[in-house]
């Protein structure tokens, strides 16, 4: 028997659904099809067979899908593989938004999200386009890696990666040697994160019917994000560190001193049982998942990192704390208005686990991590190939949805992953 990764429904319950291989030797078939409009997009016959082989090799269960296995996979020299992947001449841009234009035809809904979130690849050496020891949501340290900034397309018909950007650090946005070396494009200048996220959402926002922006707090405590999105009528639901400060509206002053700002976990810690409510935000392994939540109108900063600056701007904050033995805390800012339901924004805050699936199948199922290449060309060449192999299981699961029943199984995924942006990101 072998196991194949679960649908979202199933994946949300915990459970995974195991089939005999027999029954999965229509994929091929299904390959081709899938493959057939993305094709012509790589150029040259021979461009396009390596095209197949590499997508087949990201889907196939090889230890490491690195460009020798795959060539030997097929057998087949190396040197092809290797050069398709790391300098061949075709464009990704071209290929992700087609990936994108059928994300919206199947799973675009008015329901949907846009989830931003960073991932770590790590590395050994210095050789590699962007690498420096930097964040590592992975292992939750600094060390040697490689980061990307990764767009998620989420609704109730499913979820997967749509776009992604590579994060140059700024000692290798500067450094003229090191970027002829790895093939750095003369028009890439350093970004911060929330900057290639922001680029992003303007990219694929019109393209992809959506009612939320989430993000971690890497992309939430930057208060010049949370304006430029509200700015394009985006309305977001980011999380922010449990430092922040903020001015609570209506609070009744003292005599004589007016409300100062509170941290939000300090303001949550004071709120007394009656203020929270319980909302079921999906299914779980044991049962339905079910967390606590509070809100309250809020004033913040301009700019926080400014003594000085001015409380302007208003926003709601929302806090949600997991139930169970470790429970998980959790704060939230938000541009949402009165008419949405509190409810409603529990559940869009508790949807961001979708993208750190997403990057976690596409890392464990098609080798998003295993690579080789060092040029900026073949970090971008293996991404797009990625994703395309992950939009492909994405449909798989929900053709294979009807056909085979769920097995239990204990994971569960997690409400929320905490993550510390590196410095060079604020």
């Amino acid at each position: 028997m072998g196991t194949i990764l679960c649908d979202e429904e199933s994946r949300a319950r915990g459970v995974v659904v195991t089939v005999n291989p027999a029954a999965l030797k229509p994929v091929l078939a299904h390959l081709k099809r899938f493959l057939s409009p993305y094709l012509p997009l790589f150029g040259k016959q021979e461009t396009q067979d390596n095209a197949k082989r590499a997508v087949q090799g990201l889907l196939s269960d090889l230890p490491r899908k690195t460009a020798e296995p795959i060539a030997e996979l097929h057998g087949r020299p190396r040197r092809g593989m290797q050069q398709f992947l790391g300098a061949g001449c075709w464009q990704d841009k071209q290929l992700i938004d087609l990936l994108v234009e059928e994300v919206r035809a199947e799973l675009g809904s008015v329901d949907g999200v846009l989830i931003i979130d960073p991932s770590g690849f790590p590395k050994k050496g210095e050789e590699s386009v962007g690498v420096s020891r930097q964040w590592c949501g992975r292992l939750g340290k600094v060390e040697n890696c490689q980061v990307g900034v990764f767009l998620s397309y989420a609704s109730r018909k499913g979820h997967t990666l749509v776009d992604y950007r590579l994060y140059l650090p700024q000692e290798w946005a500067k450094d003229k040697a090191r970027r002829e070396k790895c093939y750095v494009p003369k028009g890439v200048e350093f970004q911060r994160s929330w900057e290639l996220g922001l680029e992003m959402v303007a990219n694929r926002a019109a393209s992809l019917p959506h009612r939320w922006i989430l993000g971690d707090d890497e992309f939430g405590r930057v208060s010049q994000f949370r304006d430029l999105l509200a700015e394009r009528d985006e309305r977001y639901m980011l999380d922010v560190p449990s430092t922040t400060k903020v001015k609570i509206l209506g609070q009744v002053p003292h005599p004589g001193r007016p409300p100062g700002p509170i941290s939000v976990s300090n303001w949550a810690a004071g709120r007394p049982s009656r203020d929270w409510r319980v909302f079921t935000v999906r299914d779980g392994a044991k049962g339905p998942l079910q967390v606590r939540a509070l809100w309250t109108r809020v004033m913040t900063r301009l700019d926080p990192s400014k003594r000085n600056s001015p409380w302007v701007r208003k926003e709601t904050l929302v806090v949600i704390k997991t139930l169970g033995q470790n429970p998980e805390t959790k704060y939230l800012l938000s541009n949402a208005d009165e008419t949405i339901t509190f409810q409603e924004k529990v559940q869009a805050a508790c949807t961001r686990w979708r993208v750190e699936d997403a990057i976690e199948r596409a890392k464990g199922e098609v080798g998003l991590a295993q690579y080789e290449a060092r040029s900026w060309t073949g970090w971008h060449h293996h991404m797009t190939l990625g994703l395309m192999a992950l939009w492909f299981l994405v449909r798989e699961h929900s053709r294979l949805r009807a056909a085979f029943p769920p097995c239990d199984s204990p994971a569960t995924p997690p409400l929320h992953r905490g993550t510390t942006p590196s410095p060079t990101d604020t």
